[in-house]
């Protein structure tokens, strides 16, 4: 079985900034948020726009991100 990589080099990429409330990856700010405010925030969605519409936004996000998160998977660890 193939051994793992360890994932030192992407801790390293991660930076906490409490006195400003900022959470960075590289240059990227991030935003950290609890399953509870998902629920809420998704429950809202539903409410405003309706489930389908909801669910295709939550959809795209989920996508345009997984997209995003691949190219640059392969760009950080190319084997």
């Amino acid at each position: 079985m193939k051994q793992l990589p360890g994932y030192a080099d992407l801790t390293k990429r991660l930076r906490f900034s409490p006195e400003q409330g900022r959470i960075w990856r590289d240059s990227e700010r991030c935003a950290l948020l609890s399953q509870s405010a998902l629920t809420t925030l998704r429950s809202q969605l539903v409410a405003q726009l309706g489930l389908a519409q909801a669910r295709r936004l939550f959809w795209d996000m989920g996508f345009a991100e997984g997209a995003r998160c691949a190219v640059e998977a392969k760009e950080l660890r190319p084997d």
